[in-house]
Parts: structure tokens; sequence; C-alpha cells
């Protein structure tokens, strides 16, 4: 901006710089977290879904939130058609009541789940 005289000629100049060079380098570091974020889901998620046993992840509700390729192809069913499901989805009807039974038992105590019976698998 400029100073001028009385005359309306220009003496001088006002100026501001910021120097955001720090913001910059905090948002290329956050970009690059982000980045390795997602690298090791993707690693996390090939693992998860190449060893030959079934994994599964619950909501408190006993909802499933995750199921590995392994769970999907033993049951015919994906991660997508889980969606808005209660617990149960795979499980014979006869054995809904222990397993519900234990996994509400899970939920009132944090106690590990034993004797054959597993949180519901969907």
């Amino acid at each position: 901006m400029p100073l001028r005289d009385d005359e309306g000629n220009i003496v001088g100049w006002f100026g501001l710089g910021v120097d955001i060079q720090d913001r910059k380098y905090a948002e290329q570091e956050r970009e690059r977290l982000r980045q390795l974020e997602q690298q090791a889901e993707r690693e996390l998620r090939i693992t998860i879904d190449t060893i030959p046993a079934i994994v599964t992840r619950y909501r408190r509700d006993g909802s499933p939130d995750f199921v590995n390729q392994t769970w999907a192809t033993y049951t015919g069913l994906s991660n997508d058609s889980l969606r808005g499901q209660r617990s149960g989805l795979a499980v014979h009807p006869d054995d809904l009541p222990k397993l519900h039974a234990a996994w509400s038992a899970h939920l009132a105590t944090g106690a590990a789940i034993r004797n054959g019976a597993a949180p519901p698998p969907g």
C-alpha cells in the first residue's frame, strides 16, 4: 500500500508478508501420514484376508463391523451384505441362544468368550 505525501506523490510503501512455510510443511506431513495410514490399512487387510482363519469385528450391540475374506467365502456373505444386520446372520438357529448369552456376558464383564461359544459371527 503506498504512503503518499500531501501532493499525492508516493513517498513510501507499506506491506505485510506472512510466512506460511510452516503451515505448508504441516499440511505436507499430514498428507504423508494419511497416505502411510492408508497403505498400512491396505496391507493389514491383505494380511487378514489371506490367513486361513475366520476374522470378524463386532460393534458393541453384537452387529458385525468387519469380516475377512475367509469368513465371506465360508458364509457366502460380504461386508456389504452385513450393513444394518443384527447378530446371528450366519448362525444356526439352535446355536443362537447360547451365542447371544455368551456375547451378553462378554459385554457385561469384558471376559473372553470360551468353551466353544464365540461372538455371533454375523
